[in-house]
């Protein structure tokens, strides 16, 4: 997933660290949807290859999976959640599942 934040005004005050919503289908690699409950890890790079981890890894140890659909807080199992200096520059999600990494697409994301 790629993210990159929506320019906001300079005089606007904003948060001094977010939690960020995050959506997502599960299947086997069948392509087949999976019901259950998942351990996932979930960092954030600067680069889709070879970046910098800019935030992470947090891990969600029960994250339920049904009919594949999975909703996760990005953040709130970090203390203060994601600070918002992670978000200056193009971000990269990396989710780790049962200690398989997965690919995801480039998806901008606005916070």
């Amino acid at each position: 997933m790629w993210a990159k934040p929506l320019a906001s005004p300079a005089s606007a005050p904003g948060p001094s660290a977010t939690t960020v919503n995050y959506q997502g289908l599960l299947a086997d690699s069948g392509g087949n949807p999976l019901d259950g409950t998942y351990g996932m890890t979930f960092a954030l790079y600067d680069a889709s290859t070879g970046g910098n981890l800019m935030w992470g890894p947090e891990s969600h140890a029960a994250v339920p999976v049904s009919e594949e659909l999975f909703s996760v807080g990005l953040g709130s199992q970090t203390s203060g959640g994601i600070p918002t200096s992670t978000w200056n520059g193009d971000r990269y999600l990396e989710i780790t599942v049962g200690g398989e990494t997965l690919i995801s697409s480039p998806v901008p994301v606005a916070r």
